[in-house]
Protein backbone atom coordinates (compact mmCIF):
# COMPACT_ATOMS: atom_id res chain seq x y z
CA UNK A 1 0.00 0.00 0.00
CA UNK A 2 1.60 3.54 -1.37
CA UNK A 3 1.07 6.40 0.62
CA UNK A 4 -2.47 7.57 -1.28
CA UNK A 5 -4.01 4.78 -0.90
CA UNK A 6 -2.76 4.59 2.94
CA UNK A 7 -4.72 8.16 3.37
CA UNK A 8 -7.15 6.49 0.78
CA UNK A 9 -7.98 3.65 3.60
CA UNK A 10 -8.51 5.86 6.05
CA UNK A 11 -5.23 5.94 8.20
CA UNK A 12 -3.37 9.27 9.01
CA UNK A 13 -0.15 9.37 9.49
CA UNK A 14 0.84 11.05 13.12
CA UNK A 15 4.65 9.95 13.30
CA UNK A 16 7.62 7.79 12.91
CA UNK A 17 8.79 4.49 14.02
CA UNK A 18 12.88 3.95 13.75
CA UNK A 19 13.52 0.35 13.65
CA UNK A 20 16.78 -2.03 14.15
CA UNK A 21 18.48 1.18 16.42
CA UNK A 22 19.45 -1.23 18.97
CA UNK A 23 22.09 -3.03 17.67
CA UNK A 24 22.62 -5.61 20.48
CA UNK A 25 20.30 -7.16 18.51
CA UNK A 26 21.53 -7.34 14.77
CA UNK A 27 22.67 -10.73 14.58
CA UNK A 28 19.97 -12.17 15.91
CA UNK A 29 17.47 -10.83 12.72
CA UNK A 30 20.79 -10.27 10.08
CA UNK A 31 20.16 -7.23 9.93
CA UNK A 32 22.59 -4.27 9.99
CA UNK A 33 21.07 -0.85 9.38
CA UNK A 34 17.93 0.82 11.22
CA UNK A 35 14.90 2.15 9.16
CA UNK A 36 11.68 3.77 9.92
CA UNK A 37 8.04 3.57 9.08
CA UNK A 38 5.40 5.66 9.58
CA UNK A 39 2.56 5.39 12.93
CA UNK A 40 -1.03 5.97 12.45
CA UNK A 41 -3.75 7.67 14.01
CA UNK A 42 -5.38 4.34 14.53
CA UNK A 43 -2.04 2.66 16.07
CA UNK A 44 -0.55 5.14 18.32
CA UNK A 45 -2.97 4.89 21.96
CA UNK A 46 -2.44 5.87 25.20
CA UNK A 47 -1.53 3.37 27.77
CA UNK A 48 -3.58 4.77 30.25
CA UNK A 49 -6.34 4.30 28.35
CA UNK A 50 -5.79 1.41 27.41
CA UNK A 51 -4.01 -0.68 30.03
CA UNK A 52 -5.51 -4.04 28.24
CA UNK A 53 -4.75 -4.63 24.40
CA UNK A 54 -7.22 -6.74 22.91
CA UNK A 55 -5.71 -9.06 19.87
CA UNK A 56 -7.78 -10.20 17.21
CA UNK A 57 -6.79 -13.46 15.51
CA UNK A 58 -5.50 -11.63 12.50
CA UNK A 59 -3.19 -9.59 14.48
CA UNK A 60 -1.97 -12.44 16.47
CA UNK A 61 -1.33 -14.58 12.94
CA UNK A 62 1.32 -11.81 12.45
CA UNK A 63 3.60 -13.43 15.51
CA UNK A 64 3.70 -9.44 17.70
CA UNK A 65 6.73 -9.04 19.76
CA UNK A 66 7.02 -6.18 22.73
CA UNK A 67 9.76 -3.68 22.80
CA UNK A 68 10.03 -0.69 25.61
CA UNK A 69 11.19 2.29 24.13
CA UNK A 70 11.32 5.72 24.93
CA UNK A 71 9.18 8.10 22.95
CA UNK A 72 9.11 11.88 22.22
CA UNK A 73 6.46 14.21 20.48
CA UNK A 74 8.38 17.45 18.16
CA UNK A 75 7.64 20.72 19.05
CA UNK A 76 9.47 22.08 16.06
CA UNK A 77 11.27 20.86 13.03
CA UNK A 78 14.80 19.00 13.64
CA UNK A 79 17.66 19.12 11.67
CA UNK A 80 20.43 16.30 11.11
CA UNK A 81 23.35 19.52 11.96
CA UNK A 82 21.51 20.37 15.38
CA UNK A 83 23.77 19.73 18.83
CA UNK A 84 22.28 17.88 21.28
CA UNK A 85 20.60 20.48 23.24
CA UNK A 86 19.33 22.00 19.94
CA UNK A 87 17.56 18.83 19.53
CA UNK A 88 16.49 19.11 23.03
CA UNK A 89 14.42 22.21 22.23
CA UNK A 90 12.51 20.63 19.29
CA UNK A 91 10.85 18.28 21.48
CA UNK A 92 8.12 18.90 23.28
CA UNK A 93 7.49 15.68 25.81
CA UNK A 94 9.28 12.24 26.13
CA UNK A 95 7.55 9.32 27.80
CA UNK A 96 8.08 5.59 28.13
CA UNK A 97 6.02 3.16 26.22
CA UNK A 98 5.86 -0.46 24.37
CA UNK A 99 5.82 -0.91 20.75
CA UNK A 100 4.30 -3.93 19.73
CA UNK A 101 6.33 -5.02 16.35
CA UNK A 102 5.07 -7.88 14.05
CA UNK A 103 6.29 -9.68 10.87
CA UNK A 104 4.16 -10.49 7.90
CA UNK A 105 7.31 -12.98 7.17
CA UNK A 106 7.26 -16.32 9.01
CA UNK A 107 9.53 -17.09 12.04
CA UNK A 108 10.95 -13.63 12.04
CA UNK A 109 13.25 -14.11 8.49
CA UNK A 110 13.44 -11.16 6.61
CA UNK A 111 15.99 -8.59 4.99
CA UNK A 112 16.63 -5.38 5.56
CA UNK A 113 14.26 -4.15 2.21
CA UNK A 114 11.05 -6.69 3.64
CA UNK A 115 11.35 -4.88 6.65
CA UNK A 116 11.28 -1.04 5.61
CA UNK A 117 8.08 -2.60 2.99
CA UNK A 118 6.63 -4.20 6.24
CA UNK A 119 6.25 -0.55 7.31
CA UNK A 120 8.97 -1.43 9.88
CA UNK A 121 7.20 -3.84 11.49
CA UNK A 122 5.01 -1.00 13.51
CA UNK A 123 1.67 -2.61 15.00
CA UNK A 124 0.62 -0.43 17.60
CA UNK A 125 2.35 1.95 20.07
CA UNK A 126 1.22 2.46 23.37
CA UNK A 127 2.50 5.96 25.30
CA UNK A 128 2.39 6.44 28.68
CA UNK A 129 3.09 10.00 30.97
CA UNK A 130 4.73 12.59 29.37
CA UNK A 131 7.73 14.39 31.07
CA UNK A 132 9.91 17.38 30.22
CA UNK A 133 13.03 18.66 31.47
CA UNK A 134 12.59 21.01 34.61
CA UNK A 135 12.93 24.74 33.97
CA UNK A 136 15.84 24.80 36.45
CA UNK A 137 17.93 21.90 34.76
CA UNK A 138 20.68 22.23 32.15
CA UNK A 139 19.80 20.97 29.11
CA UNK A 140 22.83 18.69 29.05
CA UNK A 141 21.75 16.85 32.30
CA UNK A 142 18.42 15.85 31.12
CA UNK A 143 20.16 14.75 28.24
CA UNK A 144 22.78 12.93 30.04
CA UNK A 145 19.80 11.34 32.17
CA UNK A 146 17.89 10.41 29.27
CA UNK A 147 20.77 8.25 28.30
CA UNK A 148 21.16 6.96 31.79
CA UNK A 149 17.29 5.21 31.87
CA UNK A 150 17.44 1.55 33.17
CA UNK A 151 14.75 -0.73 32.07
CA UNK A 152 13.95 -4.45 33.38
CA UNK A 153 10.98 -6.18 31.31
CA UNK A 154 8.36 -8.65 32.92
CA UNK A 155 6.50 -10.90 31.47
CA UNK A 156 3.70 -12.30 34.14
CA UNK A 157 6.55 -11.25 36.84
CA UNK A 158 9.05 -13.38 35.12
CA UNK A 159 12.21 -10.93 34.29
CA UNK A 160 12.69 -11.82 30.70
CA UNK A 161 15.43 -8.82 29.87
CA UNK A 162 17.60 -5.98 31.05
CA UNK A 163 18.47 -3.36 28.78
CA UNK A 164 18.29 0.67 29.15
CA UNK A 165 18.29 3.91 27.02
CA UNK A 166 22.24 3.63 25.96
CA UNK A 167 21.19 0.73 23.69
CA UNK A 168 19.40 3.65 21.61
CA UNK A 169 22.33 4.53 19.13
CA UNK A 170 23.92 5.62 22.89
CA UNK A 171 21.00 7.68 23.55
CA UNK A 172 17.23 8.46 22.03
CA UNK A 173 18.27 11.83 20.57
CA UNK A 174 20.99 10.07 18.72
CA UNK A 175 18.17 7.80 17.34
CA UNK A 176 16.12 11.28 16.19
CA UNK A 177 19.37 12.90 14.60
CA UNK A 178 19.67 9.42 12.97
CA UNK A 179 15.91 9.68 11.45
CA UNK A 180 16.89 12.92 10.32
CA UNK A 181 20.21 12.29 8.51
CA UNK A 182 17.81 9.24 6.67
CA UNK A 183 15.26 11.27 6.08
CA UNK A 184 17.26 14.16 4.69
CA UNK A 185 18.70 12.13 1.83
CA UNK A 186 14.71 10.41 1.02
CA UNK A 187 13.25 13.09 -1.32
CA UNK A 188 9.86 11.18 -1.88
CA UNK A 189 9.19 11.49 2.64
CA UNK A 190 8.54 14.55 4.17
CA UNK A 191 10.79 15.74 6.71
CA UNK A 192 10.07 15.59 10.37
CA UNK A 193 7.17 17.92 11.06
CA UNK A 194 5.76 19.18 15.09
CA UNK A 195 3.33 17.26 16.30
CA UNK A 196 5.00 14.00 15.32
CA UNK A 197 5.10 11.10 18.05
CA UNK A 198 8.54 9.74 17.56
CA UNK A 199 9.56 6.15 18.78
CA UNK A 200 13.00 5.71 19.05
CA UNK A 201 13.81 1.85 19.13
CA UNK A 202 13.70 -1.49 21.74
CA UNK A 203 15.87 -0.55 24.93
CA UNK A 204 15.81 -4.17 25.31
CA UNK A 205 15.20 -7.65 22.99
CA UNK A 206 11.50 -7.69 21.01
CA UNK A 207 10.04 -11.00 22.58
CA UNK A 208 7.38 -13.14 21.54
CA UNK A 209 3.49 -12.43 23.09
CA UNK A 210 0.91 -14.65 23.80
CA UNK A 211 -2.44 -13.77 24.39
CA UNK A 212 -2.83 -13.52 28.19
CA UNK A 213 0.57 -12.68 29.31
CA UNK A 214 0.57 -9.80 31.45
CA UNK A 215 3.75 -7.36 30.46
CA UNK A 216 5.49 -4.77 32.50
CA UNK A 217 8.51 -2.92 33.02
CA UNK A 218 10.66 -1.12 36.23
CA UNK A 219 12.97 1.64 35.64
CA UNK A 220 16.09 3.28 37.25
CA UNK A 221 15.91 6.50 36.66
CA UNK A 222 17.30 8.73 39.60
CA UNK A 223 18.97 11.16 37.72
CA UNK A 224 15.95 11.72 35.32
CA UNK A 225 14.08 12.31 38.21
CA UNK A 226 16.06 14.85 39.93
CA UNK A 227 15.83 16.87 36.33
CA UNK A 228 12.12 16.65 35.23
CA UNK A 229 9.83 18.84 35.87
CA UNK A 230 7.93 18.49 39.13
CA UNK A 231 10.07 15.79 39.80
CA UNK A 232 8.32 13.46 37.67
CA UNK A 233 10.44 10.66 35.92
CA UNK A 234 8.69 8.01 33.44
CA UNK A 235 6.04 5.74 34.76
CA UNK A 236 6.74 2.06 34.77
CA UNK A 237 4.71 0.68 31.64
CA UNK A 238 2.54 -2.53 32.22
CA UNK A 239 0.12 -4.00 29.33
CA UNK A 240 -2.16 -7.36 29.31
CA UNK A 241 -2.84 -9.18 26.03
CA UNK A 242 -6.50 -10.41 25.20
CA UNK A 243 -7.55 -12.38 22.39
CA UNK A 244 -11.59 -10.57 20.85
CA UNK A 245 -13.54 -11.68 17.91
CA UNK A 246 -13.99 -8.76 15.12
CA UNK A 247 -11.89 -6.52 13.30
CA UNK A 248 -8.87 -4.40 14.00
CA UNK A 249 -9.12 -2.25 16.83
CA UNK A 250 -9.52 1.44 16.04
CA UNK A 251 -8.79 4.23 18.07
CA UNK A 252 -8.00 8.08 17.23
CA UNK A 253 -9.27 9.78 20.13
CA UNK A 254 -5.73 11.38 21.62
CA UNK A 255 -3.15 10.08 19.12
CA UNK A 256 -1.45 13.69 18.70
CA UNK A 257 -3.76 15.63 21.37
CA UNK A 258 -1.64 13.64 23.87
CA UNK A 259 -0.88 15.63 27.09
CA UNK A 260 1.68 18.25 27.07
CA UNK A 261 1.99 17.57 31.12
Amino acid sequence: MDQAETYGAGQLPVGRKIGFTNKSIWPEYNIYASNWGYMYANTVLSLRENPTFEFNQRAMSLQPRIEPEVVLRMASVPSASMSDTELLDCVSWFAHGFEVVQSIYRDWKFNSAETTAAGALHQVLLIGRTIRPAASASKEEFISALGDVKVDLYRNQELMDRGGAKNVLGNPLNALRHLCEILENQSLHPRILPGEIITTGTMTKALPISVGDRWHTTLQQDGLQSVAHQGKGFESAGVEFKLREGSYPIHVEKSLALSNE
